[in-house]
């Protein structure tokens, strides 16, 4: 066998020592408990939405506080008109106390003086009348200045000024009332929002916890599936896919270049197409034309007749060119991309097709003879792998490179073993025939 056509390495076999290299399968995911712990968590997101409602429709329908705010402004500006009148009222009263005190001064020195006078002239003012009658006079004007002392007093204790300040206490208090009331308004509302942000957080961690169980389900769904998927390719037998390849290529060859077929299967196909032609109606130019006429379908049988001189010899020597045909060998790039995967060489000239169906069925008999026993072997070495990774869980990232790198060396051995049972198969049965043995 040349060398071009060494036995390939069993992809599938291969793929059952990378992947059977992992710990056993783990247990499916329990699907009935991740659907009951969902819908717990489900159950208690509606709870919460529930409450965050109710929540969220007591802050709207709580007091609006315009109204208070609107009656708290008009007190307000009624205490600031008070306030200018009191003003206004103590200066008044301010400037009548001065008018008093000065009066009070006035009268009170006239007083004193008359006293004094009138001791010490009492003997004298009995003797003059005049004196007298200037007493009575002086005792008239002071008894006027009283009288206007005593409205003053009364001017001061006006019940304007009073009705103001009670007026101005009693929106002072109203004020008060009215500042609790938002006081505690607003106590309510804040205790509300921080229910509310409460609640909302509540439901974000549940939410979170929800992401948490299906994103756990899914992973273990995941991994579960994997290992049985790779459980399954792992117990597909070695050179499955080569004993594929094979037979398609085999196929191919046998169908598009006649190699390897009987006579009575190319009879068959020959005598399984009809015959079209004799089917096909012909045009009949002799009958029903008139004599010394010729019919239209006979006179436009050649084109060049529509045209005369130098252009109709043009036309037929154009028409009379043809295309050059290719001698080359040509296969599609899926069939050159298959014998690459099995190694077989590329036929470059259709006598080499029956060389390379000779290398592929050749290839294909050792698979199939190998067959069990390189698959019973690679899953006895997956099995000892197995149970040496399930002993050293803990380093488990070294033992992974070095199975990797044991996996590849004993690959390319196996490879090469392959190769030079092939090799001498074919040698042994070449010499049967009495073909020369070819160096690899």
């Amino acid at each position: 066998m040349p060398a071009s056509a060494a036995v390939p390495e069993p992809r599938s076999v291969k793929e059952v020592t990378a992947k059977k290299s992992s710990l056993k399968i783990p247990p499916k995911p329990d699907e009935e408990a991740y659907k009951k712990a969902l819908e717990e968590v489900n159950t208690t997101i509606d709870k919460l939405q529930q409450d965050l409602n109710d929540v969220v429709e007591k802050i709207n329908n709580s007091p609006d506080n315009a109204p208070v705010s609107q009656r708290r402004e008009e007190l307000r500006a009624q205490l600031d008109r008070l306030r200018g009148k009191q003003a206004e009222m103590k200066k008044k009263r301010h400037q009548k106390v001065e008018q008093l005190k000065k009066k009070q001064v006035e009268s009170g020195t006239l007083k004193i003086v008359d006293e004094k006078r009138i001791i010490s002239d009492i003997s004298g003012l009995k003797k003059s009348r005049k004196v007298v009658e200037t007493f009575e006079t002086q005792q008239a004007a002071i008894d006027a200045e009283q009288k206007s002392i005593d409205e003053m007093r009364k001017d001061l204790e006006d019940n304007e000024f009073k009705e103001a300040n009670a007026q101005y206490d009693k929106i002072k208090a109203e004020l008060e009332t009215i500042s609790k009331d938002q006081a505690m308004d607003r106590e309510k509302r804040n205790e509300l929002f921080d229910e509310k942000k409460r609640i909302r957080e509540q439901i974000n961690t549940q939410f979170a916890n929800r992401r948490t169980i299906q994103d756990e389900y899914n992973k273990a769904k995941q991994e579960y599936w994997q290992r049985v998927d790779e459980d399954q390719e792992a117990s597909i037998p070695a050179f499955q896919e080569d004993i594929q390849i094979c037979e398609n290529l085999i196929y191919y060859f046998q169908t598009h270049h006649g190699v390897g077929k009987t006579e009575e299967v190319v009879s068959s196909n020959d005598s399984s197409q009809p015959d079209t032609t004799s089917n096909i109606r012909q045009p009949d130019t002799t009958s029903n034309v008139p004599e010394g006429c010729v019919s239209l379908a006979k006179k436009f049988e050649d084109d060049d007749d529509l045209f005369g001189g130098k252009l109709s010899k043009k036309v037929k020597s154009q028409k009379k060119k043809k295309p050059n045909k290719t001698n080359g060998f040509q296969l599609p790039l899926s069939i050159m991309d298959q014998l690459i995967l099995v190694k077989v060489a590329i036929p470059l000239s259709p006598s080499d097709v029956e060389k390379v169906v000779n290398d592929l069925t050749e290839k294909k008999d050792y698979f199939v003879k190998n067959q069990d026993r390189i698959t019973k072997e690679n899953i006895a070495k997956a099995e000892e792998e197995i149970a040496a990774l399930e002993g050293k869980g803990h380093n488990k990232k070294v033992d992974d490179e070095k199975l990797n790198e044991k996996n590849s060396s004993e690959v390319v051995e196996e490879s090469s073993e392959l190769n030079n049972e092939v090799k001498g198969e074919c040698a042994t049965e070449k010499a049967a025939i009495g073909q020369p043995n070819e160096e690899s």
